[in-house]
């Protein structure tokens, strides 16, 4: 074998300086390394040693603490909007007119379907034409239908024109509205609103 063709491997000798270094490194990872895992090896060992129950009681005594002062929360808005609504029916009780006129109390429908219902003897009594006008306290007047719904005997209900109406003036469930005929001619209905949030401030 010729042994100046063969190529041996080339063997890279770091100067001292960088030797020591290396070293130092190295060993300064080692430590680091250690370090980590003696930090988490303690962590783990006092986990552990902690029983289960006491480990999540807290947080589930936070989170029912947290719910029940909810649904106190809740309950007291619920039971304020409850007194609001029975105030607002009372003071449209206490309405008065020398004009025909009928009441309805503002349901989820009223607002969301768009009609409100007519009582039968109303209807037949003072509405011949389905063409009607709605009126709010302004003066303010907008175009509406009462038709004859089926199922509903010789009852009526206001459909088109009462969601514009609605909208425009910001009706809500629980609102009372009084419903009065101011001209028989053209038949105006004037909308006299008793609104349901204006007696929330007097709730306690």
């Amino acid at each position: 074998m010729d042994l100046m063709k063969f190529r041996f491997p080339r063997v890279i000798v770091l100067p001292r300086v960088l030797q020591k270094g290396a070293r130092a490194a190295t060993q300064c990872c080692e430590k680091c390394v250690h370090h980590k895992e003696s930090e988490f090896a303690e962590e783990e060992a006092a986990a552990a040693e902690t029983p289960k129950e006491d480990r999540f009681h807290s947080s589930k005594e936070d989170r029912s603490i947290l719910l029940t002062a909810e649904a106190d929360h809740f309950s007291h808005v619920s039971k304020k909007i409850q007194a609001a609504r029975k105030r607002a029916r009372k003071a449209a009780e206490m309405f008065q007119s020398e004009y025909p006129f009928f009441k309805t109390v503002l349901r989820r429908h009223n607002i969301y379907n768009s009609f409100v219902y007519v009582p039968a003897g109303f209807a037949l009594k003072y509405l011949p034409s389905e063409s009607i006008k709605l009126q709010n306290s302004d003066g303010k007047q907008w175009p509406a239908r009462c038709f004859y719904r089926e199922g509903s005997g010789a009852g009526r209900s206001i459909g088109k024109g009462w969601a514009t109406f609605s909208k425009e003036n910001d009706l809500e469930e629980g609102d009372v509205v009084v419903f009065e005929l101011i001209d028989r001619n053209t038949l105006v209905l004037e909308v006299s609103i008793f609104r349901m949030v204006e007696f929330l401030d007097d709730v306690n």
